[in-house]
């Protein structure tokens, strides 16, 4: 064979270059900067630490020491927020919907991820609830409460969700990021006995939540704080 000329040289260190560059751009493009700005406790933060933990995707999770001076710089003055390429996008499941979203742990379409988001507007919902039951200090109001959450709220969203499973998980044999946000609420829920004789099928899913290698990992490496809920 006659050896190859310059020509086919250059042509190939070229092809090998634009390949490379290629790749450079498509993983520059696929893989934004990602900084996740919440208090030290899990709460509201949590469901994004265990949406980027399931995925496998590096971020900052900046855990804010100084409130009150970085309340004027946050959006709308509150937290979390989620900053991607230096962009910010304000508020809990808007933020663990887009990491979601881009990283495989959501639907396959737009009415899909609607209606993913649509339940987890119900469980930050119930969420909402529960911590107003845990830091009411009127204690006739707290009994109230908590009363209206345990006979009311809660078998009627744990309801709509054992109805909801279509496998291992609520959306099929694949975990989504509505599977981490119901873990994360309703875990400690689940403990009862009786929960889990009525809303065998959820329970299940939550158990399929836990023992995710990704997931596992995490909870034995996450912070811990004087607040873990």
């Amino acid at each position: 064979l006659a050896p190859p000329t310059n020509c086919i040289i250059k042509s190939i260190f070229a092809s090998l270059f634009s390949a490379s560059c290629s790749a450079t751009v498509l993983k520059n493009i696929a893989m934004p900067s990602y900084k996740l700005v919440y208090f030290n406790i899990r709460a509201r933060g949590e469901l994004t630490r265990f949406v980027f933990a399931q995925a496998g995707v590096e971020y900052e999770d900046y855990r804010v020491s100084d409130w009150a001076a970085e309340k004027p710089t946050a959006p709308f003055g509150t937290l979390p927020y989620l900053e991607v390429d230096g962009k910010r996008v304000s508020g809990s499941t808007v933020a663990a919907r887009l990491v979601a979203e881009k990283h495989g742990l959501a639907g396959k379409n737009d009415v899909e991820n609607a209606a993913m988001a649509g339940v987890m507007d119900a469980v930050a919902d119930y969420q909402t609830k529960f911590f107003e039951c845990l830091f009411e200090k009127d204690e006739a109001k707290k009994a109230e409460k908590t009363k209206d959450l345990n006979e009311k709220h809660t078998p009627l969203i744990l309801g709509k969700l054992n109805d909801m499973v279509a496998g291992k998980f609520l959306y099929g044999d694949s975990p989504t990021w509505v599977d981490l946000g119901a873990y994360l609420v309703f875990n400690d829920v689940a403990k009862d006995d009786n929960i889990q004789k009525t809303y065998g099928k959820f329970c299940g899913v939550l158990k399929e939540v836990e023992n995710l290698p990704n997931i596992k990992a995490w909870m034995e490496k996450r912070p811990k704080t004087d607040m873990d809920i």
